[in-house]
């Protein structure tokens, strides 16, 4: 599935991204053994579709993981629909805010979430699990001057 969505990246400034994968089974297994959430969409014939999965920080955050939606299934509104299910979700589990880390430039990741209320979260005033996050993700290539993290306070 992840491979999948990835082929967005093909023509963006990071094609590299097509070709990487960062759930794999074991890290799904390993993310829901540890008390991890997440959300699956399928269509009406019961294939997967798409995914959000989300781990809990502290008392009352909620970092968003990964959404990912398949090649043949994007621009149909199952990014939106795993978001708001996910927004939906927390709201009820007392989580403050939704956090997650993603592309500045690419419409699909940064200005997609700002269109659903997410802000940029500068980098001197993120939480420390955060800024260890972006660290990590700069270290394995991450682009250093797109690369933001973002929050949406529920």
């Amino acid at each position: 599935m992840e491979l999948s969505a990835a082929q967005l990246f093909k023509d963006s400034p990071y094609p590299e991204l097509a070709s990487s994968a960062a759930c794999t089974g074991d890290a799904v297994e390993q993310h829901f053994a540890t008390g991890g959430l997440g959300w699956s969409a399928k269509t009406a014939e019961g294939a997967l579709a798409g995914f959000i999965i989300a781990h809990r920080v502290g008392a009352s955050d909620l970092h968003i993981d990964e959404l990912s939606v398949g090649a043949d299934y994007q621009g149909q509104g199952i990014g939106t629909s795993l978001l708001d299910h996910c927004i939906k979700e927390a709201k009820p589990q007392s989580f403050d805010a939704l956090f997650l880390t993603t592309y500045s430039d690419i419409a699909w990741n940064g200005p997609f979430y700002a269109r659903h209320g997410f802000e940029i979260i500068p980098t001197e005033t993120q939480p420390y699990w955060l800024r260890d996050i972006v660290s990590r993700e700069i270290a394995a290539g991450a682009n250093t001057q797109s690369r933001i993290a973002m929050r949406l306070d529920l």
